[in-house]
């Protein structure tokens, strides 16, 4: 079974799946947690490593006059260059698929419960906003999404805007992204709430009081 988790910015997403991961744990089942963001996959950081040379630029070898290369100017010089992004946006989706629809699906036959910190909405909302200028790569994503494994439960963590940045202020994050970046997201998620395939949990209350909310949904919804 599959349960996913999306949320908007300090909703206490990871403390919650947590405590959901020890519930189920308590009850005997296997569990284990699933995190994905596209194009930061372990599998999709090896590639990298192999691509990315290809795309720099090495110095060349300088020879003295003695037609032996010179020592201090022997070593070649990198200059790091640019991976084009749709490179990486194919790359990214391409991982996607294997995260999504080959390792998910292996991690749900081995464990009784498997907890998605993120799914498919937020990997969508991922590529929007850090390659804004390729809209489809988002539409192609949600139409392979059909190919994925579909969660018995997605909810969604939901604050409102004030509180949500009240949340920021007081988590004073070392480098936090832009007011202008956090509102977009927080809209995003805000719209999400509407779908009907979505459970959304108002988590304003305290952490004991999402909890208990949280586990009851996941409870009514599976019938576990």
């Amino acid at each position: 079974m599959i349960i996913a988790f999306s949320g908007v910015d300090c909703a206490g997403k990871t403390t919650q799946i947590e405590f959901l991961r020890q519930y189920f744990i308590s009850q005997g089942k296997s569990c284990t947690v699933f995190w994905y963001r596209p194009g930061y996959s372990d599998e999709l950081q090896r590639f990298k490593g192999l691509v990315r040379p290809l795309f720099s630029r090495s110095g060349l070898r300088q020879v003295g006059e003695d037609g032996h290369e010179s020592a201090r100017v022997s070593e070649p010089r990198e200059s790091k260059a640019r991976v084009p992004a749709p490179i990486w946006l194919v790359a990214a989706i391409m991982d996607a698929i294997g995260q999504y629809a080959l390792k998910l699906r292996w991690l749900e036959k081995r464990y009784d419960v498997v907890i998605c910190d993120r799914y498919v909405h937020d990997a969508c909302l991922d590529l929007a906003f850090k390659y804004p200028g390729f809209a489809w790569s988002e539409a192609v994503l949600q139409r392979i999404s059909v190919i994925f494994p579909r969660p018995a439960i997605s909810l969604l963590l939901w604050l409102p805007y004030e509180e949500m940045m009240a949340r920021v202020e007081a988590k004073n994050e070392p480098f936090p992204d832009p007011p202008r970046i956090r509102r977009m997201r927080w809209r995003a998620y805000d719209l999400l709430a509407e779908n009907d395939a979505v459970t959304v949990i108002d988590v304003s209350g305290d952490i004991e009081t999402n909890r208990k909310t949280i586990l009851q949904a996941v409870l009514d919804k599976t019938g576990l």
